[in-house]
């Protein structure tokens, strides 16, 4: 549990350090983008993160980021893919996953977060390190390739494509 919250404080302090949260609409990092938005689709990763991380009692907390049309694929190290269409099927997919089955923590290293905000569309890219916290080990390294839309205000995940990265 330390382990844990220790993580979700550590990604939250990056993720809404004061340099990020003081953009608005008005202000534009290195790239011209608008920084509001990017630290929404931060915001969106972290909760994300954050639902994994404290396993099933969690799941709740997982359907607000996902849109009703949404979809998952999954990418394993020979290249297989399976893919859960549908905000129920990728509802299923974690209550039925590793993470909640396990009570992993899911760790993302900042300086492997990227974002790409225009309009009402952003994609991000992140690394979860599925973590063991009771073992002390990692138990996998995941790419995260994501889409998400903002629908009434709020930022939501439409696509999701995660591969396992060789070597863990």
């Amino acid at each position: 549990a330390g382990l844990a919250a220790l993580a979700v404080i550590a990604l939250a302090s990056s993720v809404l350090s004061p340099a990020r949260a003081a953009g608005g609409p008005q202000h534009e990092d290195e790239d011209g983008q608008p920084l509001a938005q990017e630290v929404e689709v931060l915001q969106l990763l972290a909760d994300y993160h954050a639902a994994l991380a404290y396993g099933g009692d969690k799941l709740v907390a997982m359907a607000s980021l996902w849109a009703e049309d949404s979809r998952l694929t999954l990418t394993a190290l020979n290249n297989t893919k399976t893919s859960y269409v549908g905000k129920d099927a990728v509802l299923g997919f974690f209550e039925n996953g590793p993470y909640y089955h396990n009570n992993w923590v899911s760790l993302a290293p900042e300086w492997k977060t990227t974002v790409t905000a225009h309009g009402d569309r952003a994609e991000a890219t992140t690394e979860c390190i599925a973590t063991d916290p009771v073992a002390n080990v990692i138990k996998g390294v995941i790419q995260v390739n994501a889409t998400a839309v903002r629908h009434h205000g709020k930022w939501l995940f439409i696509s999701m494509d995660n591969f396992n990265e060789p070597g863990i």
